[in-house]
């Protein structure tokens, strides 16, 4: 059985999907921007949730809140992740048959990361996307990762994507959308999203990011480059926590969250805890 354990300032949650446990810091108070959401999290002994674990959290709140009305701790918010994306011409280097294409990983907190954050922070903050050659170390090892993990995938048709959320056998046309599944990483997370959003109401989800002829326009000449964005996950207080976010500037407002612990076994613990998740 799935548990929330509430012993703050962090809280425990115990046989998540994907992540098997979860230790967390409670909500930044304040909106963030991602350079001081990276800040938040390393100051509560952790780093920034990624997209996936964000959505994990909030789930757990949502489920634990309606047996013990003891609150989500802003998880219902829009939140600022760790995750980004990278929005590139294809080269024929992917399996993806697209002109344009979409990647995403998980930015780590270390000096290339948060180099990488700062830069996008600043160009946004003068109104410019962040541009990025596709030979740049860093980069290069960013586009790898996605495609060893197999997140990417090709630029919308058009935006926003809306995806009915109604499940059958588990299944639902927003939790088995490539886009959607390249974005969290795998069915499971996305699925789990599909069931929170059609309990809540939301019959269908949305998700946001580059089409092709928007890139085919932002990288005429630029072919060479990638745009850098962060994603973010949509929240009530945007009126917009059926969405998902893949063309958000660094220098937006959302809340943050640490992740201080991930691992498969459970933590064991004397407090009483409540189903997290069904």
């Amino acid at each position: 059985m799935t548990k929330l354990i509430r012993p703050q300032p962090t809280y425990r949650i115990e046989d998540v999907p994907v992540y098997g446990t979860l230790e967390v810091s409670s909500s930044s108070q304040d909106r963030l921007t991602v350079p001081q959401a990276f800040e938040f999290a390393r100051k509560h002994d952790g780093r920034l949730q990624t997209i996936g674990e964000a959505l994990a959290v909030r789930v757990a709140f949502y489920n634990d809140d309606k047996e013990t009305k003891s609150g989500i701790d802003g998880s219902a918010d829009y939140q600022r992740t760790s995750t980004i994306s990278l929005k590139l011409k294809n080269n024929g280097s992917f399996t993806v048959d697209a002109p344009y294409v979409c990647a995403f990983v998980d930015l780590e907190d270390n000096k290339h990361g948060r180099a990488l954050l700062h830069e996008g922070y600043d160009a946004n903050c003068k109104g410019n996307n962040l541009l990025k050659s596709v030979k740049d170390g860093f980069i290069c090892d960013l586009i790898a990762q996605a495609k060893d993990t197999g997140r990417v995938a090709s630029a919308l048709a058009e935006r926003p994507l809306k995806l009915a959320t109604a499940q059958k056998g588990g299944k639902s046309a927003y939790g088995q959308h490539p886009n959607v599944i390249a974005v969290f990483g795998n069915t499971e997370l996305t699925e789990l999203n599909a069931h929170y959003l059609s309990e809540r109401g939301y019959k269908e989800g949305f998700f946001l990011d580059y089409t092709t002829p928007e890139l085919e326009d932002e990288l005429k000449g630029k072919e060479d480059n990638v745009i850098v964005r962060s994603v973010g996950l949509g929240g009530d207080n945007y009126g917009n926590v059926g969405s998902v976010g893949a063309v958000v500037v660094f220098n937006y407002y959302g809340r943050a969250r640490g992740v201080v612990h991930v691992g498969a076994q459970k933590i064991s613990s004397g407090r009483k805890g409540s189903k997290a998740f069904k």
